[in-house]
């Protein structure tokens, strides 16, 4: 495996642990909400700004590992911006 090829895994690799801490911001409401209904409460539908917000993190993790994949040299790679 080249280089450039490790640091691209360890570039998306760092991505994924970042969107993982982002995903903590809302994990919570599912976790309550299933939670809530193993007790025997109806569960409540997740509220649409949850759902955007999931979504958003999606997408922008989808475009930068697209991104980090389309770079041409270890360089690029290193200097690339990882945050979500």
């Amino acid at each position: 495996m080249s280089r450039l090829e490790e640091e691209k895994i360890r570039a998306i690799d760092e991505l994924k642990k970042s969107a993982n801490r982002k995903f903590k911001e809302t994990s919570w409401y599912y976790e309550r909400e299933n939670r809530l209904a193993k007790g025997g409460r109806p569960a409540k539908p997740v509220p649409q700004p949850i759902i955007n917000a999931d979504m958003a993190i999606y997408d922008a993790v989808d475009a930068k590992e697209i991104e980090i994949n389309n770079l041409t040299t270890v360089e690029e790679v290193l200097a690339f911006n990882l945050s979500l």
